[in-house]
């Protein structure tokens, strides 16, 4: 809170890695946490998007990727009310790792 109190804590994940490395506040109060999975998806890691209420907790949560590693480091709310995220791709493009960029809507569909 203002004070500086934990307001509440969760966590999120499977039985392998799980890394979050953006999060930010969307207009409504809601959260969005862009980051990685080991322990979902289709390969060996996948982009992890995750939304959760203002209480933190789960409203839905999507992996996105192939079967190489795919990672998320950063997501923007976009004017449209939905979502842009950046990170890099193994599994898509034409060299080793490439730049990914994947615009989502307010629900995460594509």
């Amino acid at each position: 809170d203002k004070d500086g109190y934990k307001v509440w804590d969760r966590t999120f994940g499977g039985t392998s890695e799980d890394w979050a490395n953006s999060i930010i506040q969307s207009k409504n109060g809601n959260y969005m946490v862009a980051g990685w999975t080991k322990s979902m998806g289709a390969g060996k890691t996948d982009v992890w998007i995750v939304k959760l209420d203002k209480r933190g907790n789960l409203i839905w949560d999507k992996t996105f990727g192939g079967s190489e590693n795919d990672e998320a480091h950063s997501i923007i709310q976009t004017e449209d009310g939905g979502y842009a995220v950046v990170g890099w791709t193994k599994s898509k493009g034409a060299g080793n790792a490439d730049v990914w960029v994947i615009k989502l809507d307010e629900n995460g569909n594509l």
